[in-house]
């Protein structure tokens, strides 16, 4: 299958495409075929390489995982011994790993059902921007009617927060 390799640190202009093989499911994982996958600020951080900070989780001079992407929707291709929610064929949508390709690996209760109005695209562009605004709200303990600044309301978790 096809996927966005990161040989190395650096702009977008050090990624590739390559062949790799197709992920097998572990026990409450669920292999999707990618229908869309988006971009989030952790996707940035993670191809500079910047903030240094995140190197010693992610391989100090190259990156120890070559493959970057978080969110996902898509249609189950299979499914890992263990997984009761999901079958093939389940239109999802969520976080993954390795989203940036034809297939990518989620865990089973970080997938949602994908509805029939919503497209892959609008979809895909929900689960780390979406849920992280989620919790800043529950953290700061918004209630309904009250008023709030979002700081970098134009970013996605600001979009989703405001």
């Amino acid at each position: 299958m096809r996927a966005l390799l990161q040989p190395v640190y650096g702009e977008a202009h050090t990624l590739t495409m390559g062949d790799v093989p197709v992920p097998e499911p572990a026990r409450g994982q669920v292999l999707v075929r990618v229908a869309a996958a988006s971009v989030n600020a952790a996707d940035v951080f993670l191809m500079r390489g910047v903030p240094r900070m995140v190197r010693p989780g992610h391989g100090l001079k190259r990156p120890a995982r070559r493959r970057l992407g978080l969110d996902l929707a898509g249609v189950v291709a299979d499914v890992g011994p263990g997984v009761i929610r999901w079958k093939p064929g389940d239109p999802v949508f969520g976080q993954g790993l390795a989203t940036f390709a034809d297939c990518a690996l989620a865990r089973e209760h970080q997938l949602a059902p994908l509805p029939d109005a919503i497209s892959p695209e609008h979809a895909a562009a929900v689960p780390v921007a979406g849920t992280t605004a989620l919790g800043a709200v529950d953290v700061a303990r918004v209630a309904p009617g009250q008023r709030v600044v979002v700081t970098g309301a134009a970013g996605g978790v600001g979009q989703f927060a405001a």
